[in-house]
């Protein structure tokens, strides 16, 4: 998806940058994301979906997998949405770029065991959101996170 500060002609430009500057500072391939951009789509979802349904509203959440960078992780955290996470290594990437874990949702597939005691050792407020982990071969994991949170002695205070 193009960002909205994309033009193209002549010459591309991104934000008023030339494609040209941007390979000589940053070489090629290069992935360039427009962090005005981002923040103003991420915004405009939010408000949109919070016109809509008002207090029944939710969060909007990004998608990790789309691309997850430290950098990006703080863009999210200052915007105040959510992130959507399938990975050990995503979920580190959103704890270390400041993301308040009540707005981390682990999901996905086939995790495995490692995983999920990371998931679940990192932080307690992670715990309610693993409801929606899995949505194949649910209750093995669900059996393997339970065994894990009896293990570390830890409370779930909603599993709703």
């Amino acid at each position: 998806m193009w960002s909205s500060h994309v033009k193209t002609g002549t010459e591309l430009t991104i934000s008023s940058i030339s494609a040209t500057a941007l390979a000589k500072e940053f070489g090629t391939p290069a992935f360039i994301m427009d962090e005005s951009d981002f923040r103003d789509r991420a915004a405009a979802w939010n408000i949109a979906l919070n016109n809509a349904f008002g207090s029944n509203a939710g969060t909007v959440y990004y998608a990790a997998k789309a691309f997850i960078c430290v950098e990006v992780a703080r863009w999210i955290k200052d915007i105040g949405i959510g992130i959507d996470v399938c990975t050990g290594g995503e979920l580190a990437v959103a704890l270390k770029g400041g993301i308040d874990p009540a707005k981390i949702e682990v999901h996905g597939n086939n995790k495995s065991v490692t995983e999920i005691e990371k998931a679940v050792a990192k932080v307690e407020l992670i715990l309610p959101r693993l409801k929606c982990m899995e949505t194949i071969n649910l209750w093995p994991k669900l059996k393997r996170l339970w065994q894990l949170v009896l293990a570390q002695s830890l409370l779930i205070h909603s599993m709703k």
